[in-house]
């Protein structure tokens, strides 16, 4: 069974989850990124697959501290899942919407650096 989304909701039928800064001890439960891609600037929209039961995940997106000197910078970010100790049952895919606007640097573009996946994005304001 696997829940099935639209292509591009509309924004009044998402729900923009913040993104933030801080340090990550660790990822959390296991997932896999079906996909991820920038909409509308400075929005993530991310595709992923868990296994769950019958409790409420809970997805963060996390971008650290550090800044590396290049133009534009790089921020490494990582996706963080809380599972709240759920009984996997199913597999399912969910569609994410982040905001990354706290991730900029100073109000100008970034490149983000995913530590779950190979995969680098340029976000311009």
């Amino acid at each position: 069974m696997s829940c099935k989304t639209s292509k591009n909701l509309p924004p009044e039928e998402r729900v923009l989850l913040s993104s933030e800064i801080g340090e990550v001890q660790n990822e959390g439960a296991p997932f896999k990124i079906i996909s991820l891609e920038v909409i509308e600037k400075t929005v993530l929209k991310v595709v992923v697959e868990y296994s769950t039961g019958n409790v409420k995940h809970e997805f963060k997106c996390v971008g650290s501290n550090m800044i590396s000197k290049s133009l534009p910078p790089i921020r490494s970010v990582t996706l963080v899942h809380n599972d709240f100790n759920d009984q996997p049952k199913i597999k399912v895919q969910k569609t994410i919407y982040f905001d990354l606007k706290p991730l900029l640097y100073n109000g100008k573009a970034i490149k983000l650096n995913f530590s779950n996946t190979s995969q680098t994005l340029l976000i311009e304001p």
